[in-house]
């Protein structure tokens, strides 16, 4: 009877034990934050430029299936075009006729001609900078509308420096930029931002 209560109490643990095993788990925490946080900043890089990218190439698609005018424009509200070069706020994609009126028009919620047909929102701790702040849209055979004497188009994505909504863009080699380039024709291109290359495009 003695020996099986005494392998019952050295069956527990020692208050030295727990405080032991906690002292390590927290040194481990605390050497794995900074890979997790490059790890969630490379995440968060890649999902908008993949989301970016898909949404270009399916206002393409659209304008040739179509035969309409798709045009792509940044967004802060979600129902306007902002005219800004910034896309991190997000962005619209919408269709209207190929007639009189001609492309590369703003979207507007009341207009019985446009069609929204996507729209996309906030992405956290990014910054998308695009080359301008005008319309980007593709004619009825997926090519690149000229605007303004624009025959292609770029966007630059890069993490915030401290990884929130606010600070200065940056491409490390720990956290790359992400790059998108449209030609004239319609094909798009994605390519890496080197380690200190430019957010800008």
């Amino acid at each position: 009877m003695k020996a099986t209560l005494h392998r019952r109490r050295s069956a527990g643990v020692t208050l030295i034990e727990l405080v032991v095993t906690i002292a390590v788990l927290a040194i481990l925490a605390t050497l794995a934050a900074p890979s997790f946080s490059g790890l969630m900043r490379r995440h968060r890089v890649s999902a908008a430029a993949t989301a970016l990218r898909a949404d270009l190439v399916y206002a393409r698609e659209e304008a040739v299936n179509r035969r309409a005018f798709v045009s792509v424009c940044a967004s802060d509200t979600g129902s306007t075009c902002s005219g800004e070069a910034g896309y991190e706020n997000g962005w619209l994609v919408y269709a209207y006729p190929a007639g009189t009126i001609g492309p590369n028009q703003r979207y507007s919620p009341t207009s019985a001609a446009h069609v929204l047909l996507r729209s996309a929102s906030n992405h956290y701790g990014v910054a998308i900078q695009a080359t301008d702040g005008d319309v980007v849209t593709f004619g009825l055979q997926g090519q690149l509308r000229a605007s303004a004497g624009r025959t292609s188009m770029s966007w630059v994505v890069c993490s915030l420096a401290n990884a929130h909504d606010v600070g200065t863009a940056e491409s490390t080699a720990n956290v790359h930029g992400a790059a998108l380039r449209l030609s004239g024709p319609g094909s798009l291109l994605a390519e890496q931002v080197g380690d200190g290359g430019s957010c800008a495009p």
